[in-house]
């Protein structure tokens, strides 16, 4: 038996023997006990324990785990804190997968030796290199002479005789509580009720956990699931039951991504194609039902589905035939979901990860709001909900994301747009970036299915040069949105997703020291002046400007949604309106400032350094343009469907490819031949390349890119199922409020 949960919650001490308890049964036993499950938001699992290869959802663990788990038990016991720790989940977990724990010497320079030896034996993060069982574990704990290569030192020569006598009782306690672990690791369950297990995925054809929204889809009696295997080079649609071992492919779907099973289980819409389909779940011939070139599928009855396209700004309503039934544009919608009243739609993602409704065809947008920050006159005193990817249950119960990757959930009052105290109930669910929704479904009856994993939204910092290569910038893991360098490669201007609002951090590049610099519920592309001393960003409605080095909160320029992209000199801003696009200068030197419009639209604008041209995508995204900068109605087309173009030098762009291997391309820019723009070319790679809102990299100073690099993409081996979660989350939610 491998426990999976090893942690000091789970040892009891019972006479002054320790137990180990809560075998996977956590939530069975909190309803049959009315124990506080939630009281404290991670008493259903917490990742400072997890192994290595735990925390990254291995189907296979051996024992080796559960002895990581106990070191990391051993190291808190000694030093006062896990080996790794964080602000988040994802952040710790994203630690344990990819650093060393610091020696524990480190912390407690009295800890013996063989004991600091010990730990750092069970804490190697390749399984193979750890103890092979937990009374080795202990033995080497009760040996005064046991090392390991990497912690002997001339220090630690002829020491053993003084450590022998001080730590003999300390010893002897630890081998007795890892010899226990080792009775555990062999005891049976018995006839202990199972509330969750893991449904394993054939070896060839296990789940694709790409970057895109949905992955996987359950049906509604909890029966079977389908899910993106990913096959060769391409993907395909899997059925998997739930209740015996038949898994088996989908004819018809190669390449397909994002199946929503109908609520009679008996057909899957689909993307492929650049187009929604639908197919009989035994597969087949499919329908196509409408172009789309990225769009979110909901079923809203059994005969039809509600189309978002476009970041959610452009809605359908489509039969099963394709025939349109009604259509309509809306504000920005990231993961809708359809409200019990059947018009109004719950957002939430993409660039803003909190909970809002919004009616369709209006351009009303209130927020879902915690009913702790809201003052006794009913005013709101900051931002709604942080998250993603809401789902609406029963009309009184909220499941969402949280930033740091967990599946959280609370009451909420619809009509009221309040919510109550929220629990987390899963630690950690395979979280995609941009969107940030999460790789989880649940069926009619309660059971919930999903994918195990980080939060592919953090990751490093880094930096790519031709000349160099790859480099990681000093700089913490963490949900990075949107950055700029300043001109002397001294500073970086980083939004960053934080638990309460988005931040703008400053951060020292020679140093790795950072700053909080403001908060706000929406932090956009950071813009240094040209000598590095203020920072210009747009807060949604308002663009700021100020010093990160002075005192006092930085000064409004602008109020209006206008998005910076660059200094043409130092009081003329070059960018567009977020809202319809128009290109346009604005000189801050009159005031009010004069907004002087280029007499074009588009998105992701950028002036070339020289102020010769401008580079900008259709508002759709579907295409990409250079026009002279002095006149935006002549127009060259450099590329299809690639987006977020930069300028390396005044005659070279770099623009991104987004797939699931994200390609940068470069083009160049000749002036005096006819058309200007040059072959496109391939220039640089990188499967870990995390896409975020808005430009999901910035350039340098000396022609390289900055972006953030997350974990691995990965193909799960297992998925989770929990039957009857619905009501154990109820409860959960009920006692917190």
């Amino acid at each position: 038996v491998i426990h999976r949960d090893i942690k000091p919650e789970n040892i009891l001490l019972h006479d002054g023997r320790p137990m180990v308890a809560d075998f996977g049964i956590a939530l069975a036993v909190s309803a049959a006990a009315g124990g506080r499950m939630t009281e404290t938001g991670l008493s259903l699992g917490t990742p400072h324990y997890m192994s290595p290869e735990q925390a990254t959802a291995e189907k296979h663990l051996t024992n080796r785990s559960d002895i990581y788990s106990l070191g990391a038990v051993l190291y808190e016991m000694l030093t006062g804190d896990p080996p790794h720790t964080g602000s988040s989940a994802q952040q710790i977990i994203m630690k344990i997968v990819t650093e060393e724990a610091q020696p524990v010497t480190k912390a407690r320079k009295a800890v013996p030796p063989n004991v600091a030896a010990a730990v750092a034996k069970s804490l190697e993060r390749l399984a193979a290199d750890r103890f092979t069982t937990a009374a080795d574990f202990a033995t080497a704990l009760a040996t005064p002479e046991f090392t390991i290569p990497s912690t002997m030192s001339a220090a630690a020569v002829g020491r053993g005789d003084r450590w022998r006598t001080r730590f003999v009782a300390a010893g002897g306690a630890a081998a007795v509580f890892l010899a226990l672990a080792l009775v555990m690791t062999l005891r049976s369950l018995g006839g202990v009720a199972i509330t969750s297990y893991d449904v394993g995925l054939p070896d060839t054809a296990g789940i694709f956990l790409s970057d895109y929204p949905l992955d996987l889809s359950v049906s509604p009696t909890g029966e079977f699931v389908v899910y993106v295997a990913r096959r060769n080079s391409t993907t395909e649609l899997w059925y998997r039951s739930l209740t015996d071992q038949v898994s088996r492919p989908i004819p018809g779907t190669v390449g397909a991504i994002q199946p929503v099973v109908s609520p009679s289980g008996d057909r899957i819409a689909f993307q492929a194609d650049r187009a929604l389909q639908v197919i009989p779940l035994e597969g087949g011939p499919s329908t196509t039902l409408a172009e789309t070139a990225f769009g979110i599928a909901r079923w809203t009855s059994d005969t039809r589905i509600m189309l978002a396209d476009g970041d959610g700004f452009n809605l359908r309503w489509l039969d099963v035939t394709g025939r349109v039934l009604g259509s309509t544009t809306t504000t920005y919608c990231i993961m809708p979901e359809l409200l019990p009243d059947g018009e109004n739609l719950l957002c939430g993602g993409g660039a803003t990860k909190a909970a809002y409704v919004i009616h369709p065809g209006t351009d009303s947008v209130v927020p879902v709001v915690p009913a702790s920050v809201v003052d006794a006159g009913g005013a709101r005193m900051h931002g709604g909900l942080r998250g993603s990817h809401f789902r609406v249950i029963d009309g009184e119960y909220l499941v969402y994301v949280s930033i740091g990757g967990e599946l959280r959930a609370t009451s909420i009052d619809l009509e009221r747009h309040r919510v109550g105290r929220s629990v987390s109930v899963i630690p950690a669910v395979q979280r995609t970036p941009y969107f940030g929704s999460g790789q989880y479904d649940l069926s009619v009856n309660g059971t919930l299915v999903y994918a195990p994993g980080p939060n592919a939204e953090i990751g490093h910092l880094v930096r790519y040069r031709p000349a160099v290569g790859l480099d990681t910038l000093p700089a913490p893991p963490a949900a990075y949105l949107r950055y700029d360098m300043s001109e002397d490669g001294r500073w970086l201007a980083a939004a960053v997703e934080g638990v309460h609002e988005q931040e703008l951090h400053i951060i020292d590049l020679s140093s790795g020291r950072s700053q909080v610099y403001l908060t706000h519920e929406y932090v956009g592309h950071p813009l240094w002046d040209k000598n590095a001393t203020t920072v210009t960003v747009d807060l949604g409605n308002l663009v700021v400007r100020g010093s990160p080095t002075a005192s006092g909160s930085p000064d409004t320029l602008l109020e209006t949604w206008f998005r910076p992209s660059s200094y043409v000199s130092d009081d003329v801003l070059f960018g567009a309106d977020d809202n319809t696009g128009a290109i346009a200068l604005v000189d801050l030197s009159v005031r009010p400032p004069r907004v002087d419009s280029l007499g074009a639209s588009g998105t992701f604008v950028t002036m070339s350094p020289d102020g010769r041209w401008v580079a900008y995508n259709l508002m759709d995204l579907t295409r990409l343009f250079l026009s002279p900068s002095s006149d935006l109605q002549t127009r060259y087309q450099i590329a299809a469907d690639d987006e977020d173009a930069q300028w390396l030098s005044p005659t070279q762009l770099v623009f991104s490819e987004y797939g699931n291997v994200h390609t940068f391309k470069v083009v160049t820019i000749n002036p005096t031949a006819d058309p200007p723009v040059g072959d496109v070319r391939f220039w640089y790679t990188d499967s870990l390349f995390t896409p975020s809102p808005g430009r999901t990299y910035t350039v340098t100073p000396d022609g390289g890119v900055v972006y953030v690099r997350g974990p691995p993409r990965r193909t799960g081996t297992y998925l989770r199922v929990i039957p009857n979660w619905v009501e154990q989350m109820k409860r959960a939610v009920d006692e917190a409020n």
